[in-house]
């Protein structure tokens, strides 16, 4: 969708103005055709690489969204998990 391409990317900002890190993906409720939630990707070089630590910023907890993307808090935010990847799998049964 072109909303999507439009808003990966952005720096997302908390309302300390603290980068909480870049939209990764969008989340969309396909009955209403509205954003639903952002998928943001914490880090700075990592985020680029998709490889840091995910986060689901619900819709309501966006202020403004322009150049960046502004929150109305700074409250803790839904973690995504992600499966292990398969250097962290071998890691774990190594230590079995």
């Amino acid at each position: 969708m072109k909303i999507s391409d439009e808003l990966k990317g952005k720096e997302v900002i908390d309302a300390a103005g603290n980068k909480v890190g870049e939209i990764s993906d969008v989340e969309w409720d396909p009955q209403t055709n509205m954003v639903e939630s952002l998928i943001v990707t914490e880090g700075g070089a990592s985020a680029k690489l998709g490889m840091g630590k995910k986060i689901e910023i619900t819709y309501s907890e966006i202020k403004t969204i322009g150049e960046k993307v502004l929150l109305n808090s700074t409250s803790e935010t839904e973690t995504v998990e992600e499966p292990p990847s398969l250097e962290e799998i071998k890691r774990r049964e190594e230590e079995i």
